[in-house]
């Protein structure tokens, strides 16, 4: 293990495994379900187009065993005629905003998803994925 420094100033130094060459096996993450999630998220969604899969995919989100209270959804409409709408399904904090101006593409809407949250973790999701229950939560707990 190497002594790598922790938290707040005033915080002690943590022990904590080194990771080498993105080799995770040296971390032990707490068990699906059995841990106290602590920290917001927010889910940004670039989209354009394709209004029936993003409502599967909110869908999708609205059943994530995540506290809702932590998480935020924010879809990001590159544009789309007709314009993005959000389903009845979906997470109770969820939204969508305009790309900016001045930039087009994936890159230049996960920034625009990404300007307007103060969420401690930044997660990204295709705007035709279907995630499992607990795809935020396995994410969020490492």
């Amino acid at each position: 293990m190497t002594l790598v420094q922790g938290g707040p100033a005033e915080a002690p130094p943590t022990l904590r495994p080194f990771v080498r060459r993105n080799d995770y096996s040296v971390l032990e993450p707490p068990s699906l379900g059995e841990w106290e999630p602590t920290l917001s998220v927010c889910v940004v969604v670039p989209a354009y187009g394709g209004q029936e899969k993003l409502d599967l995919t909110l869908a999708s989100m609205a059943a994530q065993s995540y506290p809702p209270a932590l998480t935020e959804v924010v879809v990001v409409d590159d544009g789309s005629d007709p314009a993005l709408r959000l389903p009845p399904i979906r997470p109770e904090h969820t939204r969508i905003v305009p790309n900016e101006p001045g930039g087009w593409a994936r890159g230049h809407a996960l920034n625009t998803g990404a300007a307007p949250t103060d969420a401690d973790v930044l997660l990204f999701f295709a705007a035709d994925m279907i995630a499992f229950r607990e795809h935020v939560e396995a994410q969020m707990r490492w």
